[in-house]
């Protein structure tokens, strides 16, 4: 099973990826980043997605970041979880 999150567009190259429910490792990142963010070392924190709009993830180094822009989408699988 996959998460969509869509991220609210600020003029950002990065406006979407997608990541395995289960670990969070990050498969797609798009339309620009997929070469640096699947990679197989960024993983999302699933268990904060329903917190706010903001998206946690752990980077290569392991350390815990947070995408700059907030969450507009959440899908599951194609079904809309929740939407800004």
């Amino acid at each position: 099973m996959t998460y969509e999150i869509k991220f609210e567009d600020q003029g950002q190259d990065l406006l979407r990826i997608t990541c395995d429910e289960a670990t969070g490792e990050i498969k797609s990142a798009g339309p620009y980043h997929n070469d640096h963010y699947a990679d197989g070392q960024h993983f999302v924190d699933v268990g904060q997605l329903t917190d706010n709009r903001m998206v946690w993830y752990i980077g290569r180094d392991g350390s815990k970041q947070c995408f700059k822009w907030p969450m507009v989408k959440l899908s599951l699988n194609g079904e809309t979880l929740a939407a800004a």
